[in-house]
């Protein structure tokens, strides 16, 4: 079954760890249509989102995220935190905000 894919980073008010992970994105992305014989689309199949220092809540993120794996005919959607650490924010808040407690 074809999902999409959330990477969800901590978030930093220094731009280039978003742009490491958005260039992650991008080539998690390119592997994922080829393996799976999308090569042809043009839309991403990876986003990318932050617990902390986003401009929206990371609840807001993942919906958003959502609604366009949905407008790509995708019902399905995997989120991938990218912490070092399982640590708080891996065991409790993401968990929270994908079940919609926050």
């Amino acid at each position: 079954m074809l999902s999409t894919v959330l990477l969800v980073s901590h978030g930093s008010r220094d731009r280039r760890p978003q742009l490491v992970v958005n260039r992650l994105a991008q080539q998690l992305s390119d592997r994922l249509k080829v393996e799976k014989g999308w090569n042809g689309l043009t839309d991403s199949l990876v986003g990318s989102a932050v617990l902390e220092l986003g401009p929206t809540p990371l609840s807001v993120q993942i919906q958003q995220f959502a609604k366009y794996s949905l407008s790509l005919g995708i019902n399905r959607v995997q989120i991938l935190p990218l912490f070092l650490l399982p640590g708080v924010h891996v065991r409790e808040d993401i968990p929270h905000y994908v079940l919609g407690n926050r």
